[in-house]
């Protein structure tokens, strides 16, 4: 596996030196670039985008952060209004952002690039599985009832921690669903163009 990730990252470097070559920079709107983007919630993920799809995106990044704090006031004000008992997320809405990692001429270059790095990505992420798996250990018959007991203690303490974690998760989303129907609403209102979207309310007397 490791040989094969080398072999990967070697014919990256290859396609990122032709590409070199062939010119840098947003010279042509024939250019393609493969980004890293994050979105709302702090995901990142690869694309291919064509030089026109980039700046349109760099427009709208930089129109969402003029309009950030007034999209994230009327936000909370809107949660608020739902009653809700827990307190609106807002370190959790994070500004979109976009970064260049290598421009290409060839569109079938870019996405070739982009499906070698996601396969590294997924080789390197099951080889942490692989580490982090604890072989299995052999109890004695004389712990069996101690070894069962700590193990339901744990596995309660788990499951709460995973309930916990999916309702934080919810409210996570719930929150950036809220903050993007304000911020188009807002962002129509200023420009004059297109159709404010749909309102999403929060959700109430949240446990």
């Amino acid at each position: 596996m490791k040989i094969k990730a080398i072999i990967m990252i070697l014919a990256i470097c290859l396609a990122a030196e032709m590409s070199s070559a062939e010119g840098n920079g947003l010279q042509s709107p024939d250019q393609y670039l493969l980004v890293e983007y994050s979105d709302h919630a702090a995901k990142t993920t690869l694309k291919v985008l064509s030089a026109n799809e980039y700046k349109a995106l760099l427009k709208e990044i930089h129109t969402e952060a003029r309009l950030w704090e007034k999209a994230l006031s009327a936000s909370e004000k809107t949660w608020e209004t739902g009653r809700n008992k827990e307190p609106f997320p807002k370190s959790s809405i994070h500004q979109k952002n976009v970064s260049i990692i290598e421009s290409f001429t060839n569109e079938a270059a870019a996405i070739a690039i982009l499906d070698l790095r996601e396969r590294i990505a997924g080789a390197g992420k099951e080889e942490s599985k692989k580490k982090t798996k604890r072989p299995k250990s052999s109890n004695s018959s004389s712990s069996c009832s101690s070894t069962f007991s700590i193990s339901q203690f744990f596995k309660k303490a788990q499951t709460r921690k995973i309930e916990m974690e999916l309702r934080k998760a919810s409210l996570q989303e719930t929150a950036i669903r809220l903050f993007a129907d304000k911020l188009a609403q807002i962002t129509a209102q200023e420009t004059g163009q297109g159709q404010p979207a749909q309102e999403i309310s929060p959700p109430s007397d949240a446990k």
